[in-house]
């Protein structure tokens, strides 16, 4: 089901609590995650070594929302990686752990 940008990063926000927050929510903690968004997420994740760390994936309604999200997620520390392709509508986050690559 296709989320709004609100949703998903109330979800996203919810997540990165639930798999990682020690604490108060600060720069440091954002500075553990990875968002990105994609066509293919599932493929992403696998080219991200990230399928055995906590991670997430949801559907945004347009890409302009996921971009949206994105943008969101850069502001407050967390890596963002370039690009996205030319429709991305997926948003994928997970936990960077050692082993997980960053493009």
């Amino acid at each position: 089901m296709a989320c709004s940008s609100k949703e998903i990063v109330e979800q996203l926000e919810y997540f990165m609590d639930q798999h990682g927050r020690l604490g108060m929510r600060v720069f440091s903690f954002y500075s553990d995650w990875y968002v990105g968004i994609s066509q293919d997420a599932d493929r992403r994740l696998r080219e991200h070594n990230a399928l055995d760390v906590p991670h997430k994936v949801m559907t945004a309604t347009s890409a302009e929302m996921a971009r949206a999200v994105e943008h969101y997620f850069r502001l407050r520390g967390c890596y963002v990686g370039p690009g996205g392709g030319t429709n991305p509508n997926k948003v994928y986050a997970y936990r960077m752990k050692e082993g997980t690559t960053r493009p």
